[in-house]
């Protein structure tokens, strides 16, 4: 009797493990096809995104292709903000920005040596963003091409390898306003004070005083302020400069005129764009040049950024 009541509570675990092995099997099984899924659907949310992006600027360059103005200006269509537009599963946000706005960091060096307007220039510039004015130092042997340091804050290779990790000033042009983050110096604050003011077009440049924000105008005239420049250009979305003759005419009298650096059309444009498709989020940015005789546009260059990454376990293994 004994042993059939033992038989019978073996026979019972033994039923209860196996049910429980199944039940374990079937969860993971579950487990994984609902993985499977979400990977899918955060690939083909990717996809879509990709083939949306290219539309979207493709799209933008095509507001500015065909422009045969004399000058570029803040009335102009491709100025005007872009309302968010709903696609099916997600929507962009965009905006169209004149890159020749800002102040041109790669002109700090032009052709075989420093551009010392320039220089002096972007020193205005860092001390209106309460900067110190000899980050310029350091940011000019970044960009030119020698291995000597530039008096009294420059760096170059022998100051950058002796970090951990070392590595090597680029001796080339700026690529990203974002690499400044490894020029001496230049601290996320700073860099982030900086970048409403400053960008990073591969050619020489200059400032469109029809678009560009008063501090960036007021650093490239020696002896104005910026709230000069602001009177100055008050009116200009109404009543744009049609050449620099008649911007020159409104400086006060006192004020010699730049011979170089500034203009009245662009030929660089920064296009933005924040794309959200079901669960994937990314912000774009390119720069698009408009030919001579705004006959065609060309792609300069791209960058993306994830906006919103996925928190929970099974987006963060796929």
């Amino acid at each position: 009797m004994r042993a059939c009541v033992r038989c019978r509570g073996l026979a019972l675990v033994t039923a209860l493990l196996v049910v429980a092995i199944a039940a374990s099997l079937a969860a993971f099984v579950a487990f994984g096809q609902q993985l499977w899924l979400r990977q899918m659907q955060n690939m083909a949310d990717r996809t879509r995104a990709d083939f949306l992006e290219r539309g979207a600027v493709a799209w933008a360059a095509s507001t500015f292709d065909g422009d045969t103005n004399a000058t570029d200006h803040l009335g102009e269509a491709w100025a005007r903000p872009i309302p968010v537009l709903p696609v099916p599963g997600g929507a962009i946000r965009g905006a169209v920005e004149d890159a020749q706005g800002r102040f041109n960091l790669n002109n700090l060096y032009s052709g075989e040596a420093p551009s010392q307007p320039d220089v002096d220039s972007f020193r205005r510039l860092l001390l209106e963003v309460k900067l110190n004015p000899e980050l310029s130092d350091a940011l000019l042997d970044w960009i030119d091409p020698d291995s000597q340091t530039t008096p009294p804050a420059g760096a170059e290779d022998i100051d950058y390898l002796q970090l951990d990790p070392p590595y090597r000033a680029a001796n080339q042009p700026l690529a990203s306003i974002d690499e400044l983050r490894l020029v001496r110096g230049f601290t996320p604050e700073a860099i982030e004070a900086l970048r409403p003011y400053v960008t990073e077009i591969p050619v020489r440049t200059d400032v469109n005083v029809n678009t560009a924000p008063a501090p960036v105008v007021a650093a490239l005239i020696p002896g104005v302020s910026v709230a000069q420049i602001q009177q100055i250009l008050a009116d200009r979305e109404r009543v744009p400069f049609d050449d620099l003759g008649k911007f020159n005419e409104r400086l006060p009298k006192e004020i010699a005129a730049p011979k170089a650096g500034l203009g009245v059309k662009t030929g660089y444009f920064l296009v933005m764009l924040d794309i959200s498709m079901g669960r994937h989020q990314r912000r774009t940015e390119a720069l698009i040049a408009r030919s001579a005789g705004a006959l065609g546009t060309s792609l300069v260059w791209h960058r993306s950024q994830a906006l919103a990454l996925a928190t929970d376990e099974t987006e963060r293994d796929q």
